[in-house]
């Protein structure tokens, strides 16, 4: 295919004015081991900052956060149960796109692994900064607004930045072929990530809306029920980009 472009336009550029498609547009295919190194270390910085959190290493855990700033949509505290399993997965994915190479780039999954390295790296990096602002929430309702907005502002705007990486994440992988292993530890967290930062952003701003309104958490939670409707559709978006056929074909 490279040598019939090199024939009809003399050169990459030339074979893209014949009518090819635009390299621009074409998924990435390889992972270097720079960025496979970047991708393992990357999410031994997640798991290290969120072990600390939950230990209370860098102040109040998250329950106790949580219990302390309730909103009207904060699900029940066994459903946050599910990084669990998020991280397992993306373990698995760190793994298997640590151990996939092809010298003519042709494998599957070094393709799929490449989809997600940089996108997973940025909503790592999100998921990160949030933790270790978050634990800086005051420990009173009754602290000044500016106090609260302080933390929850950049807090939300840090979830929205998490949920549109994990969106990228899957909209790059629609774009490559996939197989078991793939589908496994790279498309399944991809989106169940991106299905649950859609229901963490929607809590995140709806703190920022409660800060406002004074505590109110019927105020509070008419902005992120507002963006519910879109937040739902990027999520079923999601799910789609890891089970749909033309993802999987």
């Amino acid at each position: 295919m490279g040598a019939a472009g090199s024939k009809t336009g003399g050169s990459g550029r030339g074979g893209g004015g014949g009518g090819g498609k635009d390299l621009s547009d074409t998924p990435q295919t390889h992972l270097s081991t720079a960025w496979k190194l970047a991708m393992a270390g990357g999410y031994g910085a997640l798991i290290a900052v969120n072990a600390m959190a939950m230990n209370g290493t860098m102040g109040p855990t998250n329950a106790k956060i949580s219990g302390l700033w309730p909103t009207s949509i904060t699900p029940a505290g066994y459903a946050f149960s599910i990084w669990g399993i998020i991280f397992l997965l993306q373990g698995g994915g760190v793994v298997l796109s640590l151990a996939s190479r092809s010298p003519d780039r042709s494998s599957v999954t070094l393709k799929n692994a490449a989809a997600v390295c940089k996108p997973w790296l940025l909503m790592w990096t999100a998921q990160n900064l949030w933790q270790l602002v978050f634990v800086h929430a005051p420990q009173s309702q009754s602290a000044p607004v500016s106090s609260q907005l302080a933390v929850f502002l950049p807090c939300s705007f840090f979830l929205c930045a998490a949920y549109a990486s994990a969106l990228e994440a899957c909209r790059r992988l629609k774009e490559v072929e996939s197989n078991a292993a793939s589908s496994l530890f790279l498309r399944l967290p991809s989106a169940i990530n991106a299905g649950w930062l859609s229901a963490a952003s929607c809590i995140g701003v709806a703190l920022v809306g409660q800060s406002i309104a004074g505590g109110k958490e019927e105020l509070g939670a008419a902005l992120p029920v507002a963006l519910a409707g879109t937040a739902s559709v990027g999520a079923m978006a999601s799910l789609y980009s890891w089970g749909a056929g033309e993802t999987c074909s």
